[in-house]
C-alpha cells in the first residue's frame, strides 16, 4: 500500500521508529537528509510538546535544508506545501 508516492520515510511516534522507503542508500546525500529529518522528529517529540503531530514539520525541513546546503546540495522543497503540512487542523479557519 502506498500512502504518498513522494514519501521517503516516516516516523512512528509511539514506537520511536523510523521507516525508510526502499530503495535507500546511505551513500546518497538526499537519503541521508531524509534519515536526518526523521531523527529530528525523534528529538522534537522527545523534548517538546506540540499542538499536533504536523507542527514540527516546518522546523524539521528547515534543519534538513541547512544540512543539505552545508554539503553543497540544492534542496528543492516546496515551502508553501510544507507550510500547510505543518499546520494543525484546528489552525484552519473558514
Amino acid at each position: 500500500m502506498v500512502v504518498d508516492e513522494r514519501l521517503r520515510a516516516a516516523y512512528d511516534i509511539k514506537q520511536r521508529r523510523i521507516h525508510l522507503v526502499m530503495p535507500w542508500s546511505a551513500s546518497v546525500i538526499e537519503n541521508q537528509s531524509t534519515l536526518l529529518h526523521e531523527l529530528i522528529h525523534d528529538v522534537q517529540f522527545s523534548n517538546r510538546r506540540w499542538s499536533c503531530a504536523n507542527e514540527p514539520e516546518w522546523e524539521a525541513y528547515h534543519l534538513q535544508e541547512i544540512w543539505l546546503l552545508e554539503r553543497g546540495a540544492k534542496p528543492d522543497f516546496n515551502w508553501s506545501e510544507i507550510y500547510f503540512l505543518s499546520k494543525c487542523f484546528n489552525d484552519i479557519h473558514p
